[in-house]
């Protein structure tokens, strides 16, 4: 409701009904998230967004239109103002929004779920972009107190139609990274259980498709050179052991790996390329699109790359997103964090060695230097 009540009686001009929607929360990458405020009035109000209080600059795509884009220039806390006046009466509503800032890596990022809404029926790809948007099914529930979902074997996140978008950023690339942090209920099902997939049922037609099972972490590929479900036994053994976890498969268009908290776990050439994939495959993660192959546990963030990353890329993005999976944000300023690499031993007449070091920042207040 708006903040400034109507004084009139009930046959005179009424002020507008004024509902800037709710609060929200997105992480960086993300930058632009979608307003959902609404205005009731007898007449044709005029109707505007403004920025109240905030670190940086929020453009909104149309000022006048209580449903609007809006893009914002830095992270922190915003606060922003929907207000409508009839030409005699007026009011106004608030909206609170959090961009936590964070240093993952964001090239090549063309689908990214934190899974930070905490309600409604929709997990949205805060990118915008190819990536499409994922229905949550019944029995999946939001996580109180941090982002992420549980899903049980019977409930899966799920594209509303074929992920047609996202299936050709990756095909136009020939490449691609699926990055995932889960904490499985169990450490070995009995059979595969679907983590990620762009497929149409459990023995059918696929593209990709990322599963736990009783030996670790099981990716099949369709390529030029398989059949049309993809089914081979590419491996990462022992990838869940107990905890939350980061797993990722990358594809550079020669070797397919797969990584474990940062750290590659399987290695091999992988022989064809992506220009079979079928674009009429929905993306579901939790389970298969008719309810098969269901996983259950926490599911805390999803993220699709068009590009193989590398191990230290996705180790960067381990140290980074441990912090944004307790309550979605690191807005305060926290302190870098540094790894100087393992310790080197040369032997003269060398007299000089590469350093392989990484660090990651929450991206407060502003650009990290580097020194050694």
């Amino acid at each position: 409701a708006g903040d400034n009540p109507a004084q009139s009686g009930s046959t005179g001009n009424q002020a507008p009904d004024v509902d800037a929607g709710e609060d929200q929360a997105i992480i960086a990458p993300a930058d632009t998230l979608t307003l959902n405020g609404a205005v009731a009035d007898e007449g044709a109000p005029t109707v505007q967004w403004s920025m109240r209080s905030g670190p940086g600059e929020a453009v909104f795509a149309d000022s006048a239109n209580p449903r609007t884009a809006v893009r914002f220039s830095q992270p922190g806390d915003y606060e922003l103002e929907l207000s409508a006046n009839d030409g005699q009466l007026s009011a106004s509503d608030v909206v609170r929004v959090r961009l936590a800032g964070n240093q993952r890596v964001g090239d090549g990022l063309v689908a990214f779920y934190p899974l930070s809404e905490g309600a409604g029926a929709r997990a949205r790809n805060q990118i915008g972009g190819p990536g499409p948007d994922l229905d949550l099914s019944e029995g999946a529930q939001w996580l109180e107190g941090r982002n992420g979902v549980r899903l049980s074997a019977e409930a899966r996140l799920q594209s509303p139609s074929e992920a047609t978008g996202l299936r050709d950023a990756l095909v136009a690339t020939n490449a691609f990274t699926v990055e995932l942090w889960v904490r499985p209920d169990r450490q070995n099902p009995e059979s595969q259980a679907r983590l990620w997939t762009l497929s149409d049922r459990y023995w059918g037609e696929r593209n990709l498709t990322l599963s736990q099972d009783q030996e670790g972490l099981h990716v099949a590929l369709r390529t030029s050179r398989t059949r049309e479900d993809g089914r081979t036994s590419r491996r990462a053994p022992r990838a869940f052991t107990g905890g939350a976890v980061q797993v990722a498969a990358t594809y550079d268009g020669e070797r397919l790996r797969m990584l474990v908290n940062g750290e590659v776990a399987y290695d091999d050439l992988y022989a064809g390329d992506l220009s079979n994939w079928s674009s009429e495959l929905p993306l579901v993660l939790g389970g298969e699109i008719r309810g098969d192959g269901g996983w259950s546990g926490e599911l805390y963030l999803a993220a699709v790359y068009n590009r193989a990353l590398s191990a230290p890329e996705l180790r960067r993005n381990s140290l980074v997103t441990d912090s944004l999976l307790s309550g979605g944000a690191p807005v305060a300023n926290d302190a870098p964090q540094a790894l100087a690499g393992d310790d080197r031993l040369i032997a003269m007449p060398r007299d000089s060695a590469t350093l392989r070091a990484h660090a990651a920042d929450d991206g407060l207040p502003g650009p990290t230097t580097y020194q050694w």
